[in-house]
């Protein structure tokens, strides 16, 4: 009812649609990425910022552009206390992938697996009914994650060989140990023609701190300027985009959130008394 009072009271529709904005700006930003694509090897990359200032959509973007590369994502939670939560997600998607592939070539690769990396990650073990059950393990914990870690690494360097390979673990500062330790072992172990960690975080110690890993790229997302705000919507005169500018201090989220608003205000405008009485009312 609210969407028809909407239809027949409005005279035409709002000039101005702000609801549906697009990546503008980091070209920068988008450039560096690019170009560590085209250098062959096992990278690192930190993408620092506050909340709101666009990571997301930029690391999105980015890996959504990488057509004929595998890519696996995971983010951390901070309600979550599992172990190996920055992998749990890739894992999963891995699998995906895996049954997607030639089923000869998968299954060599599934009984290249020690039993310990089944167990670790179970996911895994739906590769192949004919190896239903792991064999016996090593007593120790060390041992068994010690040969867990192995599998996994042989396993994500056999792909590695055929496709370039980019994971990325959003909200790093919550990674676990677990998760961490396994993340050095397939930066130092891991073969392949191109393997890319991406860690992008709010706050909190550097990635290549905590990994012992040198950082190949390390970003750092501040404030939109007003250019990429003109981008982001033309429409806006000039002094429009400077108040916008100023009151969002440039967050990407707030300037969105501040172009919607603008959307609904020139809606509401146009409404006649009757409509807007039965939305107050809603």
């Amino acid at each position: 009812k609210i969407l028809q009072q909407l239809g027949n009271h409005a005279s035409e529709p709002a000039p101005i649609s702000y609801t549906h904005t697009r990546f503008v700006g980091r070209a920068e930003e988008q450039e560096k990425l690019q170009q560590l694509l085209g250098t062959p090897g096992v990278h690192l990359v930190e993408v620092q910022g506050k909340s709101g200032m666009g990571k997301t959509a930029l690391l999105r973007k980015f890996l959504e552009e990488q057509k004929d590369s595998l890519t696996l994502f995971s983010r951390c939670r901070p309600e979550e206390h599992v172990p190996f939560k920055a992998l749990d997600a890739p894992i999963d998607q891995l699998y995906d992938w895996l049954i997607r592939q030639d089923l000869s070539w998968v299954d060599q690769l599934y009984h290249t697996l020690p039993d310990a990396t089944l167990v670790l990650f179970p996911t895994l073990r739906r590769f192949s009914m004919v190896r239903a059950s792991p064999g016996k393990l090593p007593m120790e914990p060390a041992m068994v994650r010690a040969e867990a870690f192995h599998g996994l690494t042989l396993l994500l360097s056999a792909i590695a060989q055929k496709k370039s390979m980019l994971l990325w673990v959003d909200d790093f500062q919550w990674v676990d140990e677990d998760s961490l330790l396994l993340l050095k072992q397939l930066l130092r172990k891991i073969q392949g023609n191109f393997f890319l960690l991406i860690s992008s975080r709010m706050d909190g110690p550097s990635p290549a701190t905590r990994l012992q890993w040198t950082a190949d790229l390390s970003l750092e997302m501040g404030p939109l300027s007003l250019e990429a705000l003109r981008e982001m919507a033309p429409m806006l005169l000039k002094d429009q985009a400077e108040t916008l500018l100023e009151q969002s201090q440039g967050v990407p989220f707030l300037v969105e959130q501040g172009l919607r608003g603008q959307g609904v205000l020139s809606r509401l405008n146009q409404c006649s008394p009757e409509a807007i009485q039965l939305l107050k009312i809603s």
